[in-house]
């Protein structure tokens, strides 16, 4: 089943809340990256959610 999301941002958020920006190394997916990547303020691995645009906007809106 095919869930239609919206554009996806190169944003993602760590379960402690700490937003990062998405940066593959070369040949590299979106996905490989956030399963490899440490937190720096919780020190979790690969607990990054990927934030849509709409979702990058709205938290963006109201932190401000």
């Amino acid at each position: 089943m095919l869930i239609y999301v919206g554009m996806m941002s190169n944003i993602m958020k760590c379960k402690c809340g700490l937003r990062d920006i998405i940066k593959p190394k070369h040949k590299e997916s979106v996905e490989q990256f956030m399963h490899r990547t440490k937190c720096p303020r919780c020190g979790t691995v690969g607990i990054w959610k990927q934030l849509s645009q709409d979702e990058y906007m709205w938290e963006k809106a109201r932190h401000h």
